[in-house]
C-alpha cells in the first residue's frame, strides 16, 4: 500500500526549503534552460526525420498505400515541429516572466508544460510503429525521449510550483498594502510671511 501520507509531508518539505542548493527563482531559471536545450535537440532530430522522408518520398516509386503512409510521416513531421516551435516561444515567455515577476506567466507554463507533454503523447500514439514509413529505431528513440523528458519535468516542476506561490503571495501582499492605505489629505504648508518696510 502507498503511504500518501509520508510522499505528501516530503512535497510539503521540499517546497518548504531550497532543493540542490537552488531556490525557486534559480530552480526555474534552470528549468526554463532544461526545457530549451531539450526542445532544440527535439527539434533537430525532427529536422532529420523530415529530410530523411522527403529524399525517400522523392527519390523512389511508391503505389498508392506506401505514398499515403509516407504522406502521413512528413505530416507527422510538420506538425511535431510546430508543437515545438510553440515549445520554444513559450519558455520565452517563461523567461521574460521570471524577469518581470509576472506570478501568471509562470503559472501559464506550469498548464502549457501539461499541454505540451499531453499533445506529444497523442502524437506519437497516432503514429504506427509497423508502418513502413515510421522507422523502428526513431520511433523507440521518441518515446525514450519523451519518458526521460518527463521525469525531468515533474523535479522541475517542484521549482516552478514554488516560485508561482512565491510570487502570488509577493504580489497578494503588495495589493493588499494598497488596499489597506488610508487616502490622507494633503498637508498644507504655510509660509511665514515677512512684511517689507519701504
Amino acid at each position: 500500500m502507498i503511504k500518501i501520507k509520508k510522499y505528501w509531508d516530503l512535497l510539503i518539505r521540499c517546497l518548504a526549503s531550497n532543493i540542490f542548493g537552488l531556490n525557486a527563482k534559480e530552480g526555474t531559471i534552470v528549468a526554463g534552460l532544461m526545457s530549451l536545450f531539450t526542445l532544440t535537440l527535439h527539434w533537430i532530430f525532427l529536422i532529420g526525420d523530415y529530410r530523411f522522408y522527403m529524399q525517400i518520398k522523392n527519390s523512389t516509386d511508391f503505389n498508392a498505400e506506401q505514398r499515403a503512409e509516407y504522406n502521413g510521416a512528413v505530416f507527422f513531421c510538420i506538425i511535431s515541429q510546430f508543437v515545438v516551435c510553440s515549445g520554444i516561444i513559450a519558455v520565452f515567455g517563461l523567461f521574460v516572466s521570471i524577469w518581470k515577476e509576472i506570478y501568471w506567466g509562470v503559472g501559464a507554463y506550469v498548464i502549457w508544460l501539461f499541454l505540451y507533454e499531453i499533445m506529444h503523447i497523442s502524437i506519437l500514439f497516432m503514429t504506427k510503429e509497423e508502418s513502413s514509413a515510421f522507422r523502428r529505431h526513431t520511433y523507440i528513440l521518441a518515446w525514450c525521449g519523451l519518458i526521460l523528458r518527463i521525469f525531468m519535468e515533474v523535479l522541475w516542476l517542484i521549482f516552478l510550483v514554488k516560485y508561482t506561490i512565491e510570487l502570488y503571495k509577493i504580489s497578494k501582499s503588495a495589493d493588499d498594502q494598497t488596499r489597506h492605505m488610508r487616502p490622507h489629505p494633503p498637508k498644507l504648508k504655510f509660509a511665514i510671511v515677512e512684511e517689507m518696510a519701504m
